[in-house]
């Protein structure tokens, strides 16, 4: 959303003696090369005029870049003097984020409220200053621009996060415990939401409630444990390295168990940044760990040949990984796991356009033979092939049923129901669940 709010803003500020200028700054920023965006800004600035509507709006995407990066300090000065030439909704749009980020929410108010006016049906705007209604103790108030902001996919999940909080204030546990279900429902991995509801469901103050919290925290334990501590990924993002930040982020996501959402991040990646060789790296080992070696040695035949020694030795170590993985493959099919066997292979010759087929009787071959973690893995990359695939949503809404595994189980029934409408015994039993963890 933030990187949003400043395409708009290079779009409002274009003039056409600095079209370049634009253009390189617009992909700067796409790209994730806040400091390279900031550089092209600056020089904008030079020829803007003294005074004008555009200086005011360079100042506002400056401030914009700048709180991207971290510097909130300068960018407040920045976007005091943006505010200073023009008070348009445009630049007050900007200067609420940068006090949001700031968390001088009571200061961000009469910005929002400002441009509010100007674009009431805005979701950003509404969710913002919902936001800091409920950070600065007026959670009553806060709830329609929150209700407001759910329209908006984008900004569905923090909108439920905020309404949950907020009802939590005005002492409604089981109204925020259900958006903190919804959330749930949409990303099982979101330990935030679950730590939430939790809590929640120990101020509503039953047995039952109890109980569930209790399996709730547990299960946040363990995504603790796996997320880890760090923070790289956000670091590396203010400083313009996007690839490594997505990297990090995918990693994060893989080690959940998320492989959709950990290709995602990749595939996204790969858009914005077609020819970086450590995001090929990266593609290649994701490859190789689901099998996939022919989409892995496309990925090695990306890099450059006269690339680093440093590249060159992890691409030669993958090359090695996927020998292999294939000899094993080879080996079981001189084995009992021959039927396996040869699913894996056909699996290792396709490429990621054609994997779904190949994928579906690896699930179907490793359920058969109860083989979990090779049957787990090609559920959840099926996922990333096919969303809506009903054989591995069925698979693994059956191997969720254990009770400390209630959120992924929430979630994959949930998707289940929607990639099977026409048997309403998925949400028949979705709703039974959802009631049973918030009660009646």
């Amino acid at each position: 959303m933030a990187s949003t709010l400043a395409l708009i803003l290079f779009t409002l500020t274009a003039a056409p003696p600095d079209e370049d200028l634009e253009r390189d700054a617009r992909r700067s920023l796409e790209r994730g090369d806040y400091a390279e965006s900031e550089s092209i800004v600056r020089r904008l600035l030079e020829n803007a005029g003294s005074g004008t509507k555009r200086e005011a709006m360079l100042r506002a995407q400056l401030a914009h870049v700048l709180v991207l990066q971290g510097a909130l300090d300068e960018a407040g000065r920045v976007i005091a003097a943006a505010l200073e030439v023009s008070g348009s909704s445009d630049v007050r749009r900007i200067a609420a984020l940068v006090h949001l980020r700031a968390q001088s929410y009571a200061e961000a108010l009469p910005h929002l409220d400002a441009a509010i006016r100007s674009d009431p049906e805005d979701a950003w705007l509404r969710f913002s200053r919902g936001l800091a209604l409920v950070k600065t103790g007026r959670p009553a108030e806060a709830l329609e621009d929150l209700g407001r902001a759910l329209r908006d996919p984008a900004m569905r999940r923090d909108a439920h996060f905020e309404l949950a909080l907020a009802l939590a204030q005005l002492g409604e546990p089981r109204r925020a415990a259900a958006h903190l279900v919804a959330i749930l429902e949409q990303d099982p991995y979101d330990d935030e939401a679950c730590y939430q509801l939790s809590r929640q469901l120990i101020r509503a103050g039953d047995r039952d409630r109890a109980r569930t919290a209790a399996l709730l925290m547990r299960y946040f334990g363990a995504l603790r444990e796996r997320i880890g501590e760090s923070t790289r990924d956000h670091h590396l993002a203010a400083t313009g390295h996007a690839v490594g930040a997505a990297i990090e982020r995918a990693a994060r996501r893989e080690r959940l168990g998320d492989l959709a959402g950990a290709h995602d991040e990749l595939d996204d990646a790969r858009r914005r940044h077609p020819d970086d060789p450590e995001l090929a790296l990266a593609l290649a080992g994701f490859w190789l760990r689901r099998g996939l070696i022919a989409e892995a040695n496309a990925e090695l035949e990306r890099l450059p040949p006269a690339a680093p020694a440093e590249l060159a030795d992890r691409r030669a170590e993958l090359a090695r990984a996927g020998s292999e993985i294939a000899a094993r493959i080879d080996d079981d099919l001189r084995g009992r796991s021959a039927a396996l066997a040869e699913a894996r292979r056909r699996l290792a010759d396709a490429r990621w356009s054609d994997a779904r087929e190949p994928l579906e009787e690896v699930l179907e071959a490793a359920s058969t033979l109860d083989r979990p973690a090779i049957a787990d893995d090609a559920a959840r990359l099926l996922l990333a092939r096919d969303p809506r695939s009903a054989p591995a949503l069925r698979y693994l809404v059956d191997r969720t049923r254990d009770p400390s595994l209630l959120p992924p189980h929430l979630h994959f029934l949930a998707r289940l129901a929607k990639a099977e409408p026409g048997n309403p015994a998925h949400e028949r039993r979705r709703a039974r669940l959802v009631e049973a963890i918030l009660g009646k």
